[in-house]
């Protein structure tokens, strides 16, 4: 269900075409907005992961210049081929992939530079992780071996195995305090990455998958709930007036309040109802 078939679901509910409907589009369309907001905070995401090879002596990766870039598909068959302009670019969640509009040929072809990062990607990461996992340090910094085991090797000559799970419990901190621990952050839209390698590391990033607008259209939840909030706004505008002019001079009452709380009890039930079905928050400490 694409939104404008949406829009036209909700006026057939509320009476339309027998009876006249007082919602524009955009009104319709703030009320699915504001259903997706909710949805979207409360209904666990999709995740996958992208996976790109660092550059040696490079930290700093990102999007490469999109131009125009356009919202995520999820399929290939999902590209439209009508109303492109040159220069449009597309994300593809199915494959990880940039796809470029080509006016001359009137196509999508593939558009992903050298260890670029889609925005996409950048802008729903999760987690970033290095593969393989053994040894990470050494791969990022190009050393030969673990500096801090190998220095309580030496010490006790590869003897003592209590010396070693002491170096193994103390090892994360110590590799922190030395900077010699694998970190990253993302500022505006790049991920820069600690310390600087200098060879080529695989480097996955966990991303949520953002739903296509057809598919939140689609959702029943979602549905509803622009329903219910369509029905508050509709009964807010009728509830500005008591009655309107009938064909034979008597007034028509208008239902603006009864309406106006059907849908604010319609959409107090969505929301104790998702909220009852998402996952519990973790609990934080410190």
């Amino acid at each position: 269900m694409t939104l404008a078939e949406l829009r036209d679901w909700v006026r057939r509910r509320l009476g339309a075409p027998v009876v006249k409907v007082e919602l524009t589009d955009e009104q319709i369309n703030d009320a699915f907005n504001t259903a997706v907001d909710k949805f979207l905070y409360y209904h666990k995401k999709k995740e996958d992961y992208y996976y790109f090879t660092t550059v040696p002596g490079q930290n700093v990766y990102g999007p490469p210049d999109l131009g125009r870039m356009k919202s995520a598909v999820q399929h290939v068959a999902d590209l439209p081929l009508t109303g492109n302009s040159d220069g449009d670019v597309r994300f593809v969640n199915e494959n990880h992939k940039l796809y470029k509009w080509d006016s001359n040929n009137l196509q999508w072809s593939e558009y992903n530079s050298q260890n670029s990062i889609p925005i996409d990607v950048i802008r729903t990461a999760r987690e970033v992780v290095y593969q393989p996992v053994q040894d990470v340090v050494s791969q990022l910094a190009q050393g030969s071996a673990d500096f801090f085991l190998a220095y309580y090797f030496q010490r006790s000559s590869g003897m003592f195995i209590a010396d070693l799970w002491i170096a193994m419990s103390a090892k994360e901190s110590f590799d922190y305090v030395l900077g010699l621990q694998p970190t990253w952050e993302i500022v505006n839209d790049r991920l820069y990455i600690y310390p600087i390698p200098r060879n080529r590391i695989k480097v996955g990033i966990r991303y949520s998958l953002m739903p296509t607008e057809e598919e939140l259209a689609s959702h029943e939840w979602v549905g509803k709930a622009t329903l219910a909030l369509s029905k508050m706004t509709l009964g807010t505008i009728r509830s500005k007036y008591q009655s309107i002019p009938g064909p034979a001079g008597e007034g028509i009452s208008l239902d603006g309040q009864t309406l106006y709380q059907e849908g604010q009890q319609e959409w107090e039930w969505l929301l104790n109802d998702i909220i009852t079905r998402s996952e519990p928050l973790s609990l934080s400490i410190g």
